[in-house]
């Protein structure tokens, strides 16, 4: 019994460590940032069209973009970042991110 229990608590540990590693990748956080941006876009009202994960074909290759949302005031590409810390504008050309 006490065997079984030393293996239980080791698959657990073990779960845990595989679970924080792969929550630590860039990939996954990433994915993160893009669903609560796909949240928050769905409260959007009714006329707002939003389409996720769009790849358009280039002369170079692809290319992605993470939200489109069309409107009659406009067609806007999101592009997400799951970044850390404030972002703010310095002028309409420059986006600063403070860390």
């Amino acid at each position: 019994m006490a065997n079984l229990f030393i293996i239980l608590i080791a698959l657990v540990i073990g779960g845990a460590f595989i679970y924080l590693a792969k929550c630590s990748t860039p990939e996954y956080k990433g994915k993160m940032g893009e669903e609560r941006v796909h949240n928050i876009l769905m409260q959007l009202p009714d006329e707002y069209y939003l389409i996720d994960d769009v790849v358009l074909e280039t002369g170079k290759g692809t290319t992605q973009i993470d939200h489109v949302v069309v409107s009659k005031y406009g067609v806007f590409a999101i592009e997400t970042k799951n970044y850390r810390g404030e972002t703010g504008t310095v002028s309409q050309s420059n986006i600063i991110r403070d860390v």
